[in-house]
């Protein structure tokens, strides 16, 4: 489980904020599947908000509306606490 603090959170949201769309991007597949990681966003509504971010190995990115490449300091997110 990938835990967050409330400063680290606000760094996070500004890297998705950050992400560049690429509509026409596709993931490297060479080596298998992309790694596939949930965001859930709770907002204090009845309603959570979720979000799939995948790595292919060299690029992390997300699918807001249009995919999206993520800076790469989101990878220092990805580890487990």
């Amino acid at each position: 489980m990938i835990k967050f603090f409330i400063c680290d959170l606000s760094h996070f949201l500004q890297l998705l904020i950050d992400s560049k769309n690429q509509p026409g991007f596709n993931p490297n597949t060479s080596k298998g599947d992309p790694i596939f990681y949930n965001m859930i966003f709770y907002t204090g509504e009845p309603v959570a908000y979720k979000f799939n971010m995948q790595f292919d190995g060299t690029a992390f990115y997300w699918h807001p509306w249009e995919t999206a490449i993520l800076p790469d300091e989101i990878e220092e997110f990805i580890k487990e606490q």
